[in-house]
């Protein structure tokens, strides 16, 4: 799911908003049911810069736009464009194959193909797609992802964008805004045409992309989270191994783009030094540390408690400063 602003107002008939002023500002908010975290990124002489980001748990819609409201004023951020980001708790992603139509008829086609997948009536849902390149599970069938949520939750998110004094841009998903996070790396190292993954570690549960390039090929989500780690170390990380590996080898199996060579873990709320050693020993790809972090220019340190909260927000923020091959 990529949804513009442009193409919400379009397909529910919402009214316009004010314009955004022309900054060089771009604001990312993270929707969860726990409460909202919020980045703001400039783009001085070529350098991304992270102005403030952070995370609240709150989880009233009145209490959340009178906090947002409060952070859009002392951060002088009113009038930007703000790209949001849905918690996977607030959606489904489900990978389907696609008939062979045109573009604008599979968007048409496909709340149909889901329906029985998804626990809402099509009535109240709203879909988007993104395809998967062609030569994806070694070019024999056309694979599409589709992002599924209800209505209520998008336009509520609006609303409260549009309350606190930002435009609403894109509505985004976490996939594809922890994809962001390889594209800002690309912008000190090309990212190379091989297969690689990224992982990022969450509380509840996790995240797992598979690339090549800069194209997405497969995402799981996978159930080992980091509220294990301090409980059960040794099982957390021997279940975290068994869940790469099988991903890994499927995608090696039927994707056809060969062995993954990197595996990057984003930042996270722990120190996961001696859980990336572990990981590097125990799978064929290279385990690295993808420190977003430290690839932007920051206003103030961001302690290790905020690292993993803030990066979807940042994310989506950074889309537009960054290339986005992947939007439908």
């Amino acid at each position: 799911m990529v949804l513009s602003f442009e193409r919400l107002k379009e397909k529910w008939k919402l009214g316009a908003v004010s314009e955004s002023r022309l900054h060089e500002v771009a604001v990312g908010v993270e929707l969860t049911e726990e409460g909202i975290g919020y980045a703001s990124v400039l783009l001085k002489e070529g350098q991304l810069q992270l102005e403030s980001c952070g995370f609240n748990h709150v989880t009233h819609q009145a209490e959340r736009i009178k906090l947002l409201s409060e952070i859009v004023k002392n951060e002088g951020l009113l009038g930007n464009k703000c790209n949001l980001v849905l918690h996977p708790s607030f959606y489904k992603l489900l990978l389907v194959e696609a008939p062979d139509v045109s573009a604008e008829r599979l968007i048409s086609l496909i709340p149909e193909k889901v329906q029985d997948l998804i626990p809402w009536s099509i009535a109240e849902t709203v879909t988007d797609i993104f395809y998967l390149p062609e030569d994806a599970y070694r070019g024999r069938k056309k694979m599409v992802y589709v992002a599924a949520t209800l209505k209520l939750t998008v336009m509520k998110a609006i609303s409260m964008i549009s309350m606190v004094g930002l435009v609403p841009n894109i509505v985004d998903i976490q996939e594809l805004v922890i994809r962001n996070a390889l594209l800002i790396e690309d912008r000190f190292h090309a990212i190379k045409e091989e297969s690689h993954a990224i992982l990022r570690l969450k509380e509840k549960e996790s995240v797992l992309l598979l690339m090549h390039g800069k194209q997405i090929y497969l995402t799981r989500r996978i159930m080992v989270s980091l509220s294990d780690l301090a409980s059960d170390r040794e099982g957390f990380l021997e279940r975290l191994v068994n869940e790469i590996q099988r991903s890994l080898d499927y995608y090696d199996s039927q994707l056809g783009k060969g062995a993954v060579t990197r595996l990057a873990i984003l930042p996270t709320s722990v120190d996961m030094e001696a859980g990336t050693e572990y990981l590097d020993s125990k799978l064929a790809a290279k385990v690295v540390e993808l420190n977003v972090y430290d690839l932007l220019a920051l206003e103030r340190p961001i302690e290790l408690q905020e690292r993993g909260v803030c990066l979807p927000a940042i994310g989506a923020a950074v889309r537009g400063f960054v290339d986005n091959d992947t939007e439908s």
